[in-house]
């Protein structure tokens, strides 16, 4: 019973471990894109005047 909790804990674990790495790389992903973003409309601006 001992090791069967221990796995299902770890599991669990893993789970969410993995869930956190997919975020983290999602919301980098995304404040990238932004900051290209930004990037563009300051570069865009610059040309323009």
């Amino acid at each position: 019973m001992n090791g069967e909790s221990y796995f299902a804990a770890g599991c669990v674990v893993t789970i969410i471990s993995v869930l956190l790495f997919a975020v983290g790389k999602t919301v980098l992903f995304l404040k990238k894109k932004e900051l290209i973003r930004e990037f563009r409309k300051i570069y865009e601006w610059e040309e323009n005047v």
